[in-house]
């Protein structure tokens, strides 16, 4: 085999297709499932897919991605937050009506190696809390940045306005 995934996905459940086939038939007390799921890249579409499936809940999982090819006995589990703020309405510019905008460049890097990355949204948010020291009314009225959401995002960019 040969290709992207390799080490950590299709070996894996190679391994475990030949582990189960070594077993006869009923020497498991509860049902094997072998499972397999795509979109790690975008989102854990697969995942959330199988979660809202109707097969039993698992007693226990075998996870075949391990990290830096080590063997491990838990997984390092990940945490996608989407956060919506409300406007009340449009932002107007206030006193001077100067508004800024400032892009920060970072590096981009998988999730699961985040040192090798700089993470551009978090330094926007350090310049946003320095800035808020210093004067304390900003208002700010776009922040975006990121790819996706396995990946250290690698540009941010911020609009706001000073009172």
């Amino acid at each position: 085999m040969t290709g992207l995934g390799v080490a950590d996905t299709k070996l894996d459940i190679l391994c475990k297709m030949l582990a189960l086939s070594s077993f006869k038939p009923g020497s498991f007390k509860r049902p094997v499932i072998l499972a397999g799921t795509f979109g790690e890249e975008s989102g854990l579409r697969g995942a959330a897919r199988f979660c809202q499936g109707e097969l039993p809940r698992p007693g226990m999982a075998l996870v075949g991605e391990p990290s830096e090819l080590a063997l491990v006995t838990r997984h390092k589990a990940l945490a996608v937050v989407q956060v919506l703020l409300k406007s009340r309405g449009l932002h107007r510019p206030i006193r001077s009506g100067w508004v800024y905008e400032v892009t920060f460049q970072g590096k981009a890097a998988h999730s699961s190696t985040p040192g090798l990355g700089v993470n551009a949204l978090k330094e926007s948010a350090e310049f946003l809390r320095t800035v808020s020291k210093q004067r304390p009314k900003v208002v700010v009225l776009s922040w975006e940045g990121g790819t996706g959401h396995n990946v250290i995002p690698s540009l941010a960019t911020i609009r706001f306005c000073l009172g």
